[in-house]
């Protein structure tokens, strides 16, 4: 992989194995257009209750591995390092960029944990997106069964948005997807998102990629990526999974194109 671009010392197009906020730190002001990502949630194991004593998520459904990545930080600790995550993310995004933060809210004692107890002391929220996905593996004997989770759409000022979808709905009704074993974004959610937000031949951006639905999809559609994850193993599936996209029959090629945060 690779353009021929540059993302300050990083290669353009490509997916690097290295913690976010080193990345991140690396890369100049204002130069991504989009980033669509999605953090580990701090499961605690993936074995969260519903206030009781046994765990609401079917067994089959717990193990998601995060490399060296502990998913069982204090809570205070995990919502402070997502602070930091979402204040790089703003600074490296253009002025008319967006920031696509898909979450969701948690139990935890009896009641919910939202992401925005986080994420509006720290950034502008233009919109939430309720992503519906038809079900869940969280079974609670005293709740209605949760099948949403949020893409929180934060940057600051007028973004850019394509005419064509403000006629869509902010409710999405959009089934989970699993890829190569692994729970992933439906490309369909990533599809709308980079389509809306993103103009032709941007750079689209993951720094949680994962499966690697956001760089693949960005690949598929057209635009400039570039994704990091701290498990190796996640990256280089990425990698693999990018690999075997195929771009739209022209793609620009770098020479056509300006660099992106060139030294």
């Amino acid at each position: 992989m690779g353009c021929g671009r540059k993302i300050g010392p990083y290669d353009c197009c490509t997916i690097i194995t290295d913690d976010c906020l080193h990345v991140m730190a690396e890369i100049p002001d204002g130069i991504v257009k989009l980033i669509v990502t999605s953090p580990p949630y701090n499961n605690h194991e993936n074995k969260r209750s519903s206030g009781g004593d046994k765990p609401a998520w079917r067994p089959a459904l717990r193990n998601i591995e995060y490399g060296s990545f502990d998913d069982e930080m204090p809570e205070d600790e995990y919502q402070a390092w997502q602070q930091r995550v979402i204040l790089e993310m703003l600074r490296i995004v253009k002025a008319d960029g967006t920031v696509a933060y898909n979450h969701k809210n948690r139990i935890r004692n009896w009641g919910i944990i939202s992401p925005l107890s986080w994420i509006l002391p720290v950034a502008n929220v233009r919109q939430e997106i309720v992503w519906d996905r038809g079900n869940s593996p969280q079974v609670s004997p005293v709740r209605f069964l949760p099948t949403t989770e949020r893409v929180y759409l934060i940057g600051e000022g007028r973004p850019h948005f394509k005419p064509e979808h403000l006629i869509d709905k902010e409710v999405w009704h959009i089934p989970p997807a699993i890829w190569d074993g692994i729970p992933s974004f439906p490309e369909p959610l990533v599809e709308r998102l980079i389509d809306a937000l993103c103009p032709d031949n941007g750079l689209v951006a993951d720094f949680f990629v994962g499966s690697g639905t956001t760089p693949a999809v960005a690949r598929r559609m057209g635009h400039h990526f570039f994704g990091c994850d701290i498990n190796s193993d996640m990256a280089e599936r990425a990698r693999e999974r990018v690999r075997n996209t195929q771009p739209p029959l022209f793609v620009m090629q770098p020479e056509q194109l300006p660099l992106v945060g060139a030294r």
